[in-house]
């Protein structure tokens, strides 16, 4: 009984080992710096000479020359998204960057469009007796120039213009809503191997 009892007691005080990670793993946190063996995904440049196996597994993916230094990928400020292509969507590859920040709207970026017009005409004669400056009564002169017709046709595209309003290149925020957190990289830990 009593080493039934020791043994529960060593049990409960053996402290919990943490997880192990893969070389090259990505991980997000809420802490204000990286966990030890991880650096900040924050584009920095590396040895190779000293980083060999992280290095066998990122390669130039994010930058560096490949004989003396690589780079881990810098993922400030920038979402995340898989390698590959998804259905109706473009390929995508690793370490491929792009997106905006930010947009400037032009005429330049705006399809091809018409406004549509309508010209109100009036037919009848000219010369018609009209109710004349909120009066209650009929003028005795004639208010129209005698003969006029209605207009039938179509207008030249000169005859009219659109004129634009407000600012051109006015730059408008193309992001979601977001939450700023802190991306780190396991720079040792466990060489993964291939399924």
């Amino acid at each position: 009984m009593l080493a039934a009892a020791s043994t529960l007691a060593f049990v409960g005080t053996v402290p919990a080992t943490a997880q192990d990670y893969y070389i090259g793993q990505v991980i997000e946190t809420g802490a204000t710096y990286c966990p030890r063996n991880f650096l900040e995904a924050n584009g920095q440049v590396l040895p190779i000479a000293q980083n060999q196996a992280f290095f066998s597994l990122v390669g130039t993916t994010y930058g560096g020359n490949g004989v003396t230094t690589f780079q881990v990928p810098d993922l400030r400020g920038r979402m995340l998204i898989g390698d590959g292509q998804g259905p109706g969507l473009q390929n995508y590859t690793q370490g491929q960057v792009g997106g905006q920040e930010n947009v400037s709207h032009t005429i330049a970026n705006l399809p091809a469009h018409s406004h549509p017009g309508v010209i109100q005409t009036v037919t009848g004669a000219g010369n018609q007796r009209i109710v004349f400056r909120n009066s209650f009564g009929v003028t005795t002169d004639n208010q129209y120039v005698s003969g006029t017709q209605a207009f039938d046709g179509n207008l030249e595209a000169t005859t009219l213009a659109v004129q634009k309003s407000g600012t051109d290149g006015v730059v408008v925020p193309n992001m979601s809503p977001f939450l700023v957190t802190r991306y780190c990289i396991a720079q040792f830990g466990v060489f993964p191997s291939r399924n």
